[in-house]
């Protein structure tokens, strides 16, 4: 059988920096790859130990430049579509997958691909214009406005539509236009708490007998870093004992340290960084805080209940990602104070359980939506 030939595009993070970028490659490692034939394409390098897979599985990274500042930027815009636009020519593929967080992003994939691929797929991941920094600016006004205007150019007889969320697709595709829900999913066995681990990662960050609220998340506008010291003052006030541990990275995370400085709380606030142990990290949390301002899906969340760990989000995050009785939701409107009394409500511990078998009967299981993303391809292929 020849192998279905499918162009993986749209990102702008090195693979495991990201969510969108987190979810592709789960399913890149899950799907068929006698079956399929799976190159990737962004604006991001990738870590030399993804690139070493992609190649034992025949896989290229194609890297596309990002538009210079202090440029003509139409001249770059026209310049990058070019560039793609050639090589989705050259390859020759049956399908071209287009992760993205918002139209324009997906516009520039999706207008290269059109002369030359007989299925686009546009895949919504989000609910709100990304940007790295921690308010909206005018390049972020200026892309929401982009984005109204490109979601009604990406339609005609190629488009396919998913989306990791009911509210994700509302924002990407216009009413009237149909869609398909893919869940993210993960591999709830990485998640399954271990005491052994929680005493050890406990033990390396010297938070023994600490209250640890922990968060997964790029430093971004999204992610509503300001809010979460807000919060964690409010608790450290009445719970001196108490850490709250930081895994991710990005632009923004130095305002978010001035800040941590400004509270004195320096001592209490653990800046892990982007992290390959995320799993080990939520073991050794006591509960897990996500006051985004906005999600595609709020797949930290999902994890985090995948770790047995009480998980407080905001309306912000899709309901989707409430797959079990361990996560609540809380309103951005409420006050710091508000949202403090309710995480220390646990801080006298809960009982942590293997939630494997559960995750997987939500149908949240990795396997299950790569199952489900392959048979769409297949499905694709047919049509051709």
């Amino acid at each position: 059988m020849e192998k279905i030939k499918v162009l993986e595009a749209g990102f702008g993070l090195p693979f495991g920096r990201g969510g969108m970028e987190v979810i592709a490659w789960d399913w890149y490692k899950n799907l068929d790859h006698d079956k399929f034939a799976v190159d990737f394409m962004g604006e991001a390098l990738s870590d030399e130990k993804y690139m070493k897979i992609m190649s034992e599985n025949g896989s290229i990274f194609f890297r596309v430049s990002k538009i210079k500042k202090n440029k003509n930027k139409l001249f770059g815009f026209l310049k990058k579509i070019k560039s793609i636009s050639n090589i989705i020519k050259e390859n020759n593929y049956d399908i071209v997958h287009i992760h993205a967080t918002n139209a324009f992003g997906a516009f520039r994939y999706y207008i290269a691909a059109m002369p030359y691929c007989r299925h686009i797929i546009v895949h919504s991941h989000s609910t709100g214009i990304g940007t790295d920094d921690i308010k909206m600016d005018m390049s972020g006004n200026l892309r929401a406005v982009l984005h109204k205007i490109c979601r009604l150019l990406m339609n005609n007889k190629k488009t396919v539509r998913l989306s990791c969320s009911e509210a994700a697709a509302e924002w990407m595709f216009p009413k009237k236009y149909k869609y398909t829900v893919v869940k993210n999913g993960i591999n709830s066995s990485d998640f399954v708490f271990d005491e052994n681990i929680r005493c050890r990662i406990r033990r390396e960050l010297g938070t023994e007998n600490k209250f640890v609220i922990g968060h997964v998340g790029r430093f971004s506008y999204a992610k509503n870093h300001v809010f979460l010291i807000d919060i964690f003052e409010e608790i450290h006030k009445k719970e001196p004992d108490s850490i709250l541990l930081l895994v991710g990275s990005g632009s923004s995370e130095e305002h978010i340290k001035k800040k941590v400085r400004r509270a004195r709380l320096e001592d209490s606030v653990i800046f892990y960084g982007s992290a390959d142990n995320v799993n080990e990290l939520y073991t050794a949390m006591d509960c897990f805080v996500f006051p985004s301002h906005f999600e595609g899906l709020g797949i930290a969340a999902v994890e985090a209940q995948a770790a047995g760990l009480r998980t407080f989000c905001s309306d912000g995050v899709p309901h989707e990602a409430r797959i079990t009785e361990l996560s609540e939701y809380i309103p951005l409107s409420d006050s710091a104070e508000k949202w403090a009394e309710k995480i220390l409500a646990c801080k006298n511990g809960y009982e942590r359980r293997n939630m494997s078998e559960e995750i997987k009967k939500t149908g949240w299981d990795i396997k299950i939506s790569a199952k489900k993303l392959e048979a769409l391809y297949l499905d694709l292929k047919e049509k051709s």
